[in-house]
């Protein structure tokens, strides 16, 4: 298979193996996200902005400036009216990095910040961010408590989605009947063609790593809400073109609302 590099402004380069016609096949050639190098790296760049050395990162890249989040804003200011106190749920949210990047604005909100997030990493994040009222982390294994018990009014889906083996299953689980909204961000989406599968390289200055990726049919991720949610916003980057073999993809942002 050809490998097709895609460059992301000052972000490390990306590139794509594949189409692949299963997820196993696409994680015999890939390290996955227990690649303890992310671990590692994570954690550096998040003890850096502890320190206050930097406001926030995105994918371990550090920023001096935040980085703000229009659909994770538009999302909250949506829903703020219908929900005194929001809960929200952030699924494979890292260190809190979406929590970060919009720090200072998300003072102004009456907030709770739920990220799910595999073993390892959720115990090194509960002993740092002991001093943070707002902040939780919890294990995936918590997640079917949390599902139960409509824990959350929010979910966040920051460029997440797309390395999960069943995506849809997942969503699906999240849309329980008082949810209020899903943010998606930063997941490749091909027009007018269908779901493929490949494998996502990572090379420095960040880490170096692999791990299955999908690039999701619009028509097809659109569907999974259409019954009880509405699309309220919609964004791409066109300057990022994921140049694949035999398809491209861009990354996309939606907010779903709740139908009246």
């Amino acid at each position: 298979m050809r490998r097709i590099k895609t460059s992301q402004d000052n972000m490390p380069t990306i590139s794509y193996d594949g189409n692949y016609e299963c997820w196993e096949d696409a994680i015999a050639d890939s390290k996955g996200y227990q690649d303890m190098e992310i671990l590692n790296k994570a954690t550096q760049s998040f003890e850096k902005i502890l320190l206050g050395k930097y406001k926030c990162e995105r994918d371990t890249f550090l920023f001096d400036k935040f980085q703000y989040s229009l659909p994770l804003l538009v999302g909250l200011n949506l829903i703020q009216k219908k929900v005194s106190e929001i809960r929200l749920l952030d699924f494979g949210g890292s260190f809190a990095s979406s929590y970060f990047r919009n720090f200072d604005i998300l003072q102004q909100f009456d907030l709770s910040w739920t990220v799910i997030e595999q073993k390892n990493l959720v115990q090194k994040a509960c002993s740092m961010t002991r001093d943070f009222d707002q902040l939780f982390f919890l294990e995936e294994k918590d997640l079917e408590n949390l599902i139960s018990n409509k824990a959350f009014d929010v979910v966040m889906l920051g460029s997440c989605l797309q390395f999960l083996e069943k995506p849809h299953s997942l969503v699906s689980k999240f849309l329980h009947n008082e949810l209020q909204a899903v943010v998606i961000e930063q997941t490749p989406v091909i027009q007018n063609d269908t779901s493929k599968l490949t494998v996502q390289h990572v090379g420095k200055p960040l880490y170096e790593s692999s791990y299955p990726a999908w690039h999701f049919a619009e028509k097809e991720l659109l569907s999974w809400f259409k019954d009880d949610f509405q699309l309220k916003y919609k964004f791409n980057g066109p300057h990022v073109i994921n140049r694949c073999n035999g398809f491209c993809s861009q990354l996309e942002d939606y907010v779903f609302t709740r139908k009246n």
